[in-house]
């Protein structure tokens, strides 16, 4: 499959191109590039810490540092690249993970250190515990519910074009904007079509178009819970709840030190597929 790119309107008087990669949709491409500037800036981060403690002692080998350094260098520039191109792809969803898994990072970093998130763990563990207790004592009782100018040759004009549009994410007026409220709208109404159910895997735009009362092209409400709505139901929602909360426990059981980068991840994946 060929490198891909998309041309797109901003809404002012430019036409951008949006790299997607190999991906099918820019905002795909963004999310994965997400994740990795988020693996990066942690290596970047623990080998960086790791490397000041070791100066500090006085039998480190200088060997090792030296691996260390070129590691680092190595992780920040994967990180610099990794969010250069998700400025290059415009795409707000991936700024928006960048940025919600620095937080999430930081926060799970201070948590565990001051220990909140052991004891947090703790208390859930023992909640959970005490419910499959009363599960098995009620088990008999209870049964399972299932064209324009195009873009300018400088690179200046073109990071006004890109802080044009993620300033665009404020701006209730901006037309992408109330494209997405219009289709998180219809979602909701598909989803009263057939609330238990749904109305079927990939038939969002089917219902769109007959409901918008003319050709809706593919579209698509971009977040992933309103889609989960309305194509599954409340049946297919609830499921698909219960295998992110199943996911979130296995992170939260995984080595305190690995656990912020896990979790801000699944953060950022959350809110990717919330704001796509």
């Amino acid at each position: 499959m060929p490198i891909s790119f998309f041309l797109a309107d901003t809404g002012g008087s430019n036409l951008i191109i949006r790299p997607s990669g190999l991906m099918v949709d820019p905002n795909i491409f963004s999310a994965f590039l997400a994740i990795s500037f988020i693996i990066f800036f942690e290596n970047s981060l623990r080998r960086l810490v790791f490397l000041m403690k070791s100066r500090e002692s006085v039998c480190d080998e200088k060997h090792n540092n030296q691996k260390e350094i070129v590691t680092i260098i190595i992780s920040s520039l994967g990180l610099i690249f990794s969010f250069l191109l998700i400025l290059f792809t415009t795409s707000r969803t991936g700024v928006l993970m960048v940025v919600v898994q620095i937080i999430t990072y930081f926060l799970l970093r201070f948590l565990i250190r001051i220990g909140f998130w052991d004891r947090m763990i703790k208390k859930i563990s023992l909640l959970k515990s005490r419910l499959f207790r009363y599960r098995d004592h009620n088990h008999n009782n209870q049964s399972v519910s299932k064209e324009k100018k195009y873009v300018s040759h400088s690179i200046f004009p073109f990071l006004d074009i890109i802080f044009e549009r993620f300033y665009s994410i404020f701006d209730m007026s901006d037309q992408s904007t109330l494209d997405h409220l219009n289709f998180a709208e219809y979602a909701v109404k598909i989803f009263l079509l057939a609330p238990l159910f749904g109305v079927g895997i990939g038939n969002y735009h089917i219902y769109y178009s007959i409901l918008l009362g003319e050709e809706g092209g593919f579209a698509t409400p971009h977040n992933a819970f309103l889609r989960t709505l309305a194509e599954l139901g409340l049946f297919g929602f609830i499921s698909f709840g219960l295998i992110l909360l199943l996911i979130f426990t296995r992170i939260s059981k995984k080595r305190s030190e690995v656990v912020p980068v896990y979790m801000a991840i699944f953060a950022g994946i959350i809110v990717g597929n919330t704001v796509q």
